[in-house]
């Protein structure tokens, strides 16, 4: 569901903002509106169909407060009698994730809480004398005038995700995970961080039996679900373990959807096989090049902001194909954010660590040869080994991590100043959700709240919320990070095998022949992609056309060889890649978006 509210005495602007959004993508408007004690107002609305339990907002009332969720719900909460109240029932990991908004009419405060680990982001801006908050960038681009910000956009470039508080656009602001947004009845407004992973005394006396305590943690998520809920089923792991569990609890009105690459794909044969075993349905979604083109010219229209996923283009397939079939449940499932909280990735993080004795500048130099010989032009592992040198070469070693494209310097120039910036965003608030300073334990968590935003979830993230389809993840629930993390990585990695405690839950449901196959990644076929007929347009028409205000950012020489060399369908090293499909999203984006604005 697409929200917006506006606090404040004049809502002209996000009105016409609003109305604007919504007619562009077709959608109607359910509104409220509550009188706050200083003479102000919260006018709130959500675009997209209503919830069937919701047909509207519930206002309380007097002056009790109100809890206003982007799902669609209004809730009273007079419980809530101050702000400090407000803030503990926004933030307590007992509550499923969502972001919500609270509102204190008797003070005028607002406070709005933004999970530790989401996909959906909040913005926040002041517009004609308040504050419009949204979960939609296009909207906030819409109120505030669409000017872009050169951190924001180098943060893409650099990160695959702008890093909040900053965004694409001047003038607008995000909440970052695991933080309160707090606005004052003085209009003054600050970011609180509020969500803190891996304190120790966060152990519950239930973790003596870990496995135990993260079956019954998850058991208690799926109960959530309304009926026939929709879930994204690779055969792997993680979605493995959610289907299986569903089906232990007699969960055998969920529905499984598998993408296929094509009649030999082992992944999709691996997960019939699978959904056979539990006995739940399986509806398959075959890979198919014409549909391409129906992707390109909606991705203005599907996404609230743009972000980096190789996978984007099946990912959105898929989603499409899954809205029909959660129509009674209005609700799908996936496993993203298993790797990072049990340890899948924990091994490659550790490799990095050496490269922390190397001082920068010997790093810089090792990395010359990844520009100086145009490395980027090809894959090998030798590559990848430069690839990493050349991430580490610019940024504070944790940073480089979460670097997803090593083409600093190559494809475009981080001035100074905006390098503090983009590291400032990290350091100040991604880095302190960690308690202490653990390598592993740091690593993970960054990962956890930055990688899972820009991963599977926000894939399906933007059609679903047209569809007003809500989405469970159950290793991004707060609860379960706080637990997960909590233990320690014998626990969660027995044997030291990444994600052992994940399928030891798994060999309790299936032969092992299928507990131990199911893992993989979902890999997109990028040669159809880039040298199909629509893409080149999109490429050749927007990406490089002479208006693309993102040219302004790059060494445009570099990003046309990089571009044109994959339309031509000639190699290219795997990051490289990354960026070209970070850049040509990004493009569209703005164009398809801005063009209205």
């Amino acid at each position: 569901m697409i929200f917006a509210a506006h606090i404040g005495h004049d809502p002209a602007a996000w009105r016409d903002a609003l109305s604007r959004h919504a007619r562009r993508l077709g959608l109607p408007i359910r509104e409220g509106d509550l009188a706050l004690a200083d003479g102000r107002a919260i006018r709130f609305a959500w675009l997209g169909p209503a919830p069937a339990a919701s047909p509207g907002p519930g206002i309380p009332p007097g002056d009790g407060a109100l809890v206003l969720a982007t799902s669609g719900d209004a809730t009273p909460a007079p419980d809530a009698r101050n702000a400090e109240a407000l803030a503990r029932l926004l933030s307590d990991p007992a509550k499923p994730a969502a972001i919500r908004v609270g509102v204190l009419p008797a003070t005028g405060e607002v406070i709005a809480a933004v999970p530790p680990a989401a996909a959906e982001q909040l913005y926040f801006a002041r517009v004609g004398g308040g504050w419009v908050v949204s979960n939609d960038l296009r909207l906030m681009a819409g109120a505030v005038g669409g000017e872009l910000d050169e951190a924001g956009v180098l943060g893409l470039f650099r990160y695959g995700l702008t890093p909040a508080p900053l965004t694409l656009f001047r003038g607008v602001g995000r909440v970052p995970v695991g933080h309160l947004l707090r606005m004052g009845p003085g209009a003054e407004i600050a970011l609180v961080r509020f969500a803190v992973l891996g304190d120790a005394s966060h152990r519950e006396p239930g973790a003596a039996d870990p496995e135990a305590l993260i079956r019954d943690t998850l058991d208690a998520i799926l109960r959530r679900a309304p009926q026939s809920p929709v879930v994204y089923f690779s055969g792997g792991v993680d979605s493995s373990l959610i289907a299986a569990r569903l089906a232990a609890l007699d969960r055998d009105d969920a529905i499984l959807v598998n993408y296929t690459f094509g009649p030999d794909d082992p992944k999709a044969r691996l997960a019939r096989r699978i959904a056979q075993h539990l006995g739940l349905r399986l509806h398959q979604v075959a890979w198919n090049p014409a549909d391409i083109p129906a992707v390109l010219e909606r991705l203005g229209r599907d996404y609230p902001f743009p972000f980096c996923d190789a996978a984007l283009i099946p990912g959105n397939l898929l989603a499409h194909a899954a809205m029909p079939l959660a129509r009674s449940s209005r609700t799908t499932m996936h496993g993203v954010g298993a790797g990072a909280l049990f340890g899948q990735r924990l091994h490659i993080r550790r490799l990095w660590r050496p490269l922390g004795w190397i001082p920068a500048p010997v790093r810089r130099a090792l990395a010359w040869p990844y520009a100086a010989l145009g490395l980027w032009r090809q894959d090998s592992d030798a590559v990848r080994l430069c690839e990493v040198l050349q991430r580490s070469a610019h940024v504070p070693l944790v940073h480089a991590m979460m670097a997803e494209h090593p083409l600093e310097g190559i494809a475009y120039a981080m001035p100074a100043e905006t390098g503090r910036t983009l590291d400032a965003a990290i350091r100040d608030y991604v880095e302190p959700l960690a308690a202490g300073r653990d390598y592993d334990l740091l690593t993970s968590v960054l990962h956890q709240m930055y990688f899972t935003s820009r991963e599977f979830s926000a894939v399906v993230l933007g059609p679903q919320m047209a569809a007003g389809v809500d989405s469970i993840a159950p290793f991004m629930e707060p609860l379960m990070m706080q637990r997960g993390f909590a233990l320690t990585w014998d626990e969660r990695r027995p044997g030291g095998v990444p994600k052992g405690l994940l399928r030891n839950l798994l060999a309790a449901h299936l032969p092992a022949d299928l507990a131990w196959a199911a893992g993989g990644s979902f890999v997109a076929p990028q040669s159809e992609i880039y040298t199909h007929p629509a893409m080149r347009a999109l490429v050749e028409d927007t990406a490089l056309a002479a208006d693309n205000p993102l040219l302004h950012y790059c060494r445009a020489d570099a990003v046309r060889a990089m571009l044109m060399r994959l339309v031509r369908g000639e190699g290219l090293a795997a990051s490289a890649r990354k960026f070209a499909w970070t850049f040509v999203f990004a493009s569209a984006w703005l164009h398809q978006t801005c063009s209205e604005i």
